[in-house]
Order: structure tokens, then C-alpha cells, then sequence
């Protein structure tokens, strides 16, 4: 059964996902280009925004490092900061910076775009296990080469917390499985009939 942790793990993994679609121009909003993977992840809170600042340490912190040091006012770091101050979670994006309600509206349409052809959800019985159900086109490579950058963002973020994860693939699934497979391993891939797991051991990846 799915607590609030295993909630908050779809939440990257969806945001930091949709991130990478709106990057690369395959969720096409004006917002696409101004929410970067690194401020998309850096939303959820519990990542490093908090309301007595950027914790030590933490993803948030690596985002901030970024700037080199000096993190201008407006900046996406910036408004982050209020937002995780302001201990306003994901909403807070309505009501801090970055043109407000326009940009709210772009993620929202981003997400229910991105819910047409992938959702991801969390099952914990043993151990937490994150689901991919995958629904494109053999062809669209590229897309699911964004899918996969996100994805490997998102485990870098919460690879102490989850090392299990199952893609639901019909077409595409060797794309997807070698992308996996030259980060990762062969060795951590298993086949499924609907798909294949991707069980990492270790919390460190191929380089």
C-alpha cells in the first residue's frame, strides 16, 4: 500500500520525466523552456527546499551550486527558495514568480499531456518498487531517450530510497532496455512479460 514517501517518489519521477518531454520539446508549452530538469525536481520540497532554506547537502544544494555561488533575485533557484520558505509545496508555483498562474497552468497541461502516454505509480510491499506504463511509438526514439534522462535524474535524486523499478513497454522496449542497459548494466535487467525490472544492487551506476 502507497504512504505519503511512496507518493512523494512519483512525484519526482513524474516532474523530473516531464521536465526532460518539456526540455526537449516533445510537450510543447511556453514554460517548457524555462523549467529546466534541475528546477522541476527541485519543487518538491523535501528535496532541500525548506522553510529555514536550501539544506546542506541535499538535491536542492547541487541546484544551487549551479549558479556558481550567486544565485540572482528572480532567479529559478530564487524562487524555489520562496516557495520551499513559504512551505507551499508543489502548489506554490501559482503564487511565486516565473509568471504565476501562466506558468501553474503550463505544468498542469504539461502533466495531463504527459498522462497520455506514461503514468508512473509506486506499489511498497516488501520494499518500494516505482512503475513505469509506457505507451509510444516504436519510432519515437527521442522521446523515449527524454523519458530516460528524466528517469536517471530522478534515481540519482532517490537512489537511498529506491533501487526497484518496472517499466510497462510494449513498443520501444529495446530502445528503452539498451538505454538502461548501457547505464546500469545487463546484469540489473530482467524480462517480464510486459516489460522488463531494472533492480539496482549497488546505489551506483555505470559511468
Amino acid at each position: 500500500m502507497a504512504n505519503s514517501s511512496d507518493n512523494q517518489l512519483v512525484e519526482i519521477f513524474k516532474w523530473s520525466i516531464l521536465a526532460y518531454l518539456m526540455r526537449d520539446g516533445f510537450i510543447a508549452y511556453a514554460a517548457g523552456a524555462i523549467l529546466s530538469p534541475f528546477i522541476i525536481a527541485g519543487v518538491i520540497s523535501k528535496l532541500g527546499f525548506g522553510k529555514s532554506g536550501i539544506i546542506a547537502g541535499s538535491s536542492a544544494a547541487r541546484m544551487m551550486a549551479l549558479y556558481n555561488g550567486y544565485v540572482p533575485a528572480g532567479s529559478i533557484v530564487s524562487t524555489f527558495q520562496s516557495v520551499g520558505a513559504a512551505g507551499l509545496g508543489l502548489g506554490g508555483i501559482v503564487v511565486v514568480g516565473l509568471g504565476g498562474v501562466a506558468v501553474a497552468i503550463a505544468i498542469k497541461k504539461g502533466l495531463q499531456e504527459l498522462e497520455t502516454f506514461l503514468t508512473v505509480t509506486c506499489e511498497n510491499n516488501e520494499y518500494p518498487m516505482v512503475i513505469f506504463d509506457i505507451n509510444v511509438k516504436s519510432n519515437e526514439d527521442k522521446k523515449l531517450l527524454s523519458i530516460f534522462n528524466g528517469f536517471v535524474f530522478a534515481q540519482k535524486l532517490t537512489e537511498k530510497r529506491v533501487r526497484h523499478f518496472e517499466f510497462l513497454i510494449g513498443e520501444g522496449s529495446d530502445i528503452l532496455r539498451n538505454l538502461l542497459a548501457d547505464k546500469y548494466g545487463m546484469d540489473a535487467l530482467t524480462l517480464t512479460q510486459n516489460g522488463f525490472l531494472l533492480i539496482l544492487r549497488d546505489f551506483s551506476s555505470k559511468i
